[in-house]
């Protein structure tokens, strides 16, 4: 058997990565983020305590990783775009996105928004979070306007809050929520002109 190569070390890095992430997602969404101590994920991850510090530096920075990871999931085709070229067919396939890592995972979704909801996380990542929605309002005025929305600013508060409340509603009952009639609805409410 020859020795492995620095690019199969860095894959099976990564693999274990993920499974401590998502170890720990689950931990934090059923016992809270303050409850559990990275012993309890490294056994639930079946690996020891010295060994996860390899991976991750802290329980924080462990948590941090699990939530960059979530927003980056969602926010990265939004925030690679140039708010002076966001157009609607960006808007389309940000809002198909959107609805798209949703159905993918909602388990995972239901447990992010558990952990990001808990006392004291969000403050742990409210300045990350401020970045990424600052970049998420620009781009989001700069489109309103250009479609002719009467009220642009009003209309990013009301654009996030019913991706937030719908995201939720599906992670709720998954089996029962119209998600394609919903997000159908929604890219033609934001993908057409204002009259």
């Amino acid at each position: 058997m020859s020795p492995r190569s620095s690019e199969q070390f860095e894959q099976i890095r990564h693999q274990k990565q993920k499974h401590i992430m998502e170890v720990s997602l689950r931990l934090f969404g059923a016992a809270g983020y303050h409850s559990t101590s990275i012993s309890h994920i490294a056994k639930e991850a079946g690996i020891s305590k010295g060994l996860l510090y390899n991976y991750f530096d802290s329980k924080e920075a462990l948590l941090l990783q699990i939530l960059d990871k979530g927003m980056n999931t969602l926010f990265a085709h939004y925030l690679a775009i140039d708010p002076r070229h966001f157009n609607r067919e960006h808007m389309r396939a940000f809002i198909a996105k959107s609805f798209a890592v949703l159905q993918d995972n909602p388990v995972y979704w239901r447990l992010y928004f558990q952990v990001l909801l808990q006392p004291g996380v969000m403050e742990m990542y409210q300045d990350k979070l401020a970045r990424i929605y600052q970049h998420f309002i620009t781009v989001s005025h700069a489109y309103f306007v250009h479609m002719g929305f009467k009220n642009p600013s009003t209309e990013i508060l009301l654009f996030g809050a019913l991706l937030d409340g719908l995201s939720l509603q599906y992670i709720l009952s998954p089996e029962t929520f119209p998600l394609q009639t919903i997000r159908d609805e929604l890219i033609e409410r934001y993908c057409s002109p204002q009259t």
